[in-house]
């Protein structure tokens, strides 16, 4: 029989995320953004501040996600707060700058941009998702305007549902297959 003490002395495992930050990282970021008061909401500022590093390049490719002039005018939208904080959680750098493109071309709502982003980075790598196929099919299109700029957003629009027609020929002809 076992004492009911043992039982009562089994550790716990921890609660929550790891720590992202050291305790240096964490006060710095207190001192300089005394707002924020949580771990949390301090990662978040870091993951903010880590993308609007990249992309606030002075290219203007990016000025939908980070408008310094818009800012400075006080002015609604000229930085998207939620949509850097997630982009900031992505690791490889081209890989941020390559959503961040995307996401300042199709200007979804920062829900849209959260939602796509976080499907893009949970996603295991060899595994198929609509947000890998959507990237590379953005990607195709763009190499395609590069060598025809004349092409019109009605045409890509008439090749996507095109090629939407085709794959539910293609459907419906491998359903037939399987039920005979």
């Amino acid at each position: 029989m076992i004492p009911e003490r043992v039982s009562e002395n089994r550790v716990k495992p921890k609660r929550g995320r790891p720590p992202l930050l050291s305790d240096d990282e964490l006060a710095l970021l207190r001192a300089c953004f005394p707002n924020h008061t949580t771990r949390r909401s301090l990662e978040d500022v870091h993951y903010r501040c880590r993308a609007q590093g990249l992309v606030d390049d002075g290219s203007g490719r990016f000025l939908w996600l980070v408008d310094p002039e818009a800012c400075m005018a006080g002015r609604r939208g000229g930085y998207k707060a939620a949509i850097l904080t997630e982009l900031g959680r992505i690791d490889d750098d081209n890989t941020l700058l390559d959503v961040a493109a995307q996401l300042c071309k199709s200007r979804p709502t920062a829900g849209e941009a959260v939602r796509l982003i976080r499907r893009l980075r949970t996603s295991r790598p060899g595994e198929a998702a609509a947000v890998g196929l959507a990237g590379a099919m953005a990607r195709a299109i763009d190499d395609y305007r590069a060598r025809y700029p004349g092409l019109t957003m009605q045409q890509v629009r008439g090749a996507i549902a095109i090629v939407g027609q085709a794959t539910d020929v293609i459907d419906d002809a491998i359903e037939k297959t399987r039920r005979s």
